[in-house]
């Protein structure tokens, strides 16, 4: 008897939102984030982010406390790292406030 893999692999998965790989820089409550896939040699995409900070006077980031992430997690997909990197974000930014 066969026995059925309850695990699922990364074709399983649904594809995030494809406009969100467009996007370089997000505002999110007065903070820019800048998730970004870096494809490494096996294949795998890392995902990497970069928080920082706007300015309470113009709005830009000019000043402000940046925050680099390497390597949060690995992916198969570049969409799946992007996406993983945006949300990352947020959840650092909410406990951060």
């Amino acid at each position: 008897m066969a026995t059925q893999n309850r695990y699922r692999n990364h074709s399983d998965h649904p594809k995030p939102d494809k406009s969100l790989r467009a996007m370089q820089h997000i505002r999110y409550k007065g903070y820019e984030v800048a998730p970004a896939a870096q494809r490494l040699p096996n294949g795998l995409f890392a995902a990497n982010l970069t928080i920082e900070k706007a300015s309470a006077s113009n709005g830009s980031h000019e000043g402000g406390h940046a925050y680099s992430f390497d390597a949060l997690d690995y992916f198969f997909d570049e969409e799946h790292a992007l996406a993983y990197a945006f949300r990352w974000g947020r959840l650092w930014i909410d406990s951060h406030q």
